[in-house]
């Protein structure tokens, strides 16, 4: 049980930094592995002004350049610390109701799903307050109709809180205060990233509270569900509230960290452009512009017309490439925290044991070889120092709530 929930914060923070890894270059993207010669592709001569005395250069090389040896405050400045990012809702604090709702919750899970045994309580009397544990059932209606996959066919446990609910901001909190036993209709409105039939819509529940669900949770019970790895509901709950924390964490760095990169974004101020980096970048673009009009049977002008492209944007995709990298690589210098080898190899670790835990026979090697396949050599260290960067302005940012 413990390794389960322990997991759970794993992917959260995972899948963050996949979200997060929006700065890729289309040459280790699409697999291209050579430089345009600057005699036959059109374009390859020309350069930007901020590029060194090397311009136009097409470098024999295939694999993205290092920043390795770079003084990057030559090249660009960061404001990166206390910057402003917003939320549609923060984390609640976490109170003993908070942590009694979310062993309940969990409780209540194994009880329906895994035939898990503890004895509960139906209280069919009262009001809904905030935290409680309860069963409902509802339907929901859009213009008076009810939606398909908008009602309840058996009554669900869910806790009252938009934030642990597990439904949409309105639906939990619009209970509250409601009386056990009644029907309450429920204005919401669908986020606008929800599924495409139904967000930004309005709707309306019609939810009934049948109950409280009062679980009779004892030493034992906690005993068995965690294999033995807490004794006693006491420990659990200790355990429990640092895990509430962990989540709720990387819940809302999963929130920002997109708001983040474009913040830094806006934040940098590029003095120039290292010409080795920008040339690579440069020449990908060409390179891909140029495979991809021999794929189709054009020329290299009529592809680039085709695609709306110039000669002018491809460099400038280059700068923004170059800049993206050197914010990272600027923030790890002004912290001095650039990935260590020991540190990128326990963090290899951490992927072996993730997913040989799901029946996979892999190494650090076959890890590295499975994400470079996919992306680029060297995908891992850089997506691993991107996280660390987007940790380190999320300890000083101020997080507030949207209005």
């Amino acid at each position: 049980m413990k390794k389960k929930l322990i997991c759970l914060t794993a992917i959260l923070i995972f899948s963050s930094m996949l979200l997060c890894s929006c700065i890729t270059d289309m040459f280790g993207e699409f697999g291209v592995t050579m430089t345009p010669d600057s005699t036959k592709y059109p374009g390859a001569s020309s350069s930007a002004e901020d590029t060194s005395s090397n311009k136009g250069d097409a470098p024999a090389y295939g694999s993205k350049p290092s920043y390795s040896g770079l003084k990057l405050s030559d090249h660009i400045e960061v404001d990166y610390k206390n910057i402003t990012l917003t939320v549609d809702s923060l984390p609640p604090e976490i109170t003993d109701k908070v942590i009694d709702a979310n062993i309940t919750s969990l409780i209540d899970y194994y009880v329906t799903n895994y035939k898990f045994e503890c004895p509960y309580t139906l209280v069919k009397e009262g009001t809904v307050e905030e935290w409680d544990y309860v069963e409902i059932g509802f339907v929901g209606k859009i213009n008076g109709e009810v939606f398909q996959g908008g009602s309840s066919t058996t009554n669900v446990g869910m806790i009252v809180n938009d934030h642990d609910s597990g439904y949409i901001p309105g639906f939990a909190s619009g209970i509250i205060g409601a009386t056990v036993g009644e029907m309450v209709e429920v204005p919401v409105t669908f986020p606008e990233n929800y599924n495409e039939a139904l967000a930004g819509k309005e709707a309306v529940f019609e939810i009934t509270v049948y109950g409280k669900r009062v679980f009779d949770i004892q030493d034992s019970h906690i005993n068995s569900l965690t294999d033995g790895d807490y004794k006693t509901l006491a420990e659990f709950r200790d355990y429990y509230k640092n895990y509430l924390s962990q989540l709720y964490e990387s819940d809302l760095l999963n929130q920002v960290s997109s708001q983040i990169l474009e913040a830094l974004k806006e934040k940098a101020n590029v003095y120039s452009y290292p010409s080795e980096q920008y040339l690579y970048y440069y020449n990908s673009n060409v390179s891909y512009m140029t495979l991809m009009a021999e794929k189709l049977g054009m020329s290299y002008e009529e592809y680039m017309l085709s695609q709306g492209e110039t000669d002018d944007v491809l460099r400038k995709k280059a700068e923004d490439t170059v800049r993206d990298d050197m914010i990272i690589y600027y923030v790890l210098e002004a912290e001095n925290k650039t990935y260590t080898d020991d540190e990128y190899n326990a963090a290899l670790d951490d992927y072996v044991e993730y997913y040989n835990n799901r029946g996979y026979n892999y190494d650090r090697k076959t890890i590295e070889a499975m994400f470079e396949m996919n992306y680029y050599p060297g995908y891992l260290r850089y997506q691993f120092n991107l996280e660390r960067v987007i940790s380190i302005v999320f300890e000083s940012a101020n997080i507030v709530e949207k209005e």
